[in-house]
Order: C-alpha cells, then sequence, then structure tokens
C-alpha cells in the first residue's frame, strides 16, 4: 500500500494501463526549496497543477517550527544543499532548519526523501566525492 503510513488506496481504471492507484487521501509532498529557488520553478503554480492532475498535494515544509507539528508527509522534496552548507559554517538557524528534517526523517524512516540528507552530505564534501568517484572508477 503506498504510502505505507497512510490509510490504503482505492482503484479504478485507467486507459493506460488498465488498473491504476487512486489516493482515499491526497498524497502530501513536503517541500522545502529557498524562496529564490521556488520563485525561479515557478513552484506555486507547479504545485497547483500538481493538485488539480494528479491528486497530489504539495506543502511548503516550514522550518521556523517543528515538522511533527505540520501535516504528515508521504514524501519530502527538497534543496537543502544551501542551508547544509551554511549549517556547516556555522549557521545555527540553518543548523536548527537542518536538523529539523533530520529529526523528522529519523523518527518516519517510510518516508521517501528526495535526495537523502546523507547523500547530499557527501556531495557538498569534495574530499568524499572524489574518493567516491575514485571507487567507481576502480569497478
Amino acid at each position: 500500500v503506498w504510502p505505507p503510513h497512510r490509510e490504503s488506496r482505492t482503484r479504478e481504471q485507467s486507459p493506460m494501463n488498465g488498473v491504476k492507484t487512486q489516493p482515499s487521501t491526497p498524497m502530501r509532498v513536503g517541500y522545502w526549496l529557498s524562496e529564490k529557488k521556488a520563485k525561479k520553478l515557478n513552484f506555486a503554480g507547479f504545485a497547483d497543477r500538481m493538485k488539480r492532475s494528479a491528486g497530489i498535494e504539495l506543502v511548503s515544509i516550514d522550518l521556523t517550527k517543528p515538522v511533527e507539528d505540520q501535516p504528515p508527509f508521504d514524501v519530502i522534496l527538497h534543496k537543502l544543499s544551501d542551508l547544509m552548507t551554511a549549517s556547516d559554517r556555522g549557521d545555527s538557524e540553518a543548523s536548527k532548519g537542518v536538523a529539523l528534517i533530520e529529526a523528522y526523517v529519523a523518527r518516519h524512516p517510510k518516508v521517501v526523501v528526495l535526495d537523502p540528507l546523507p547523500n547530499v552530505r557527501k556531495l557538498l564534501n569534495r574530499s568524499v566525492c572524489y574518493t567516491e568517484i575514485d571507487r567507481l572508477d576502480e569497478t
């Protein structure tokens, strides 16, 4: 059952594959993008289209309050790399925001995270990134 922690889904016919899964409640995708990135991508318009055409609710994650106090998420979509870099450089507000997401993901392991935060950290660390590339070259 997708998503694993939400109530079961109903089935209905689809012209493409005969059967598709329709949520009895909309899938909720929590997202965090910088204001600049959200405007550049016209994310508000995208969120509206996703809700109307696919029944997917995109909800902005507010990093000024605990994620637990916000609606439950089936998926988390983020662009936290800038925030993670600021956190690594000592920005306490950025550190708090990253910690909120990490804590939520730790408490809800069935939530799908695009991109997993440990992978983003690897890419932000050049040394680790080069080590991973060298490892791939050896195989």
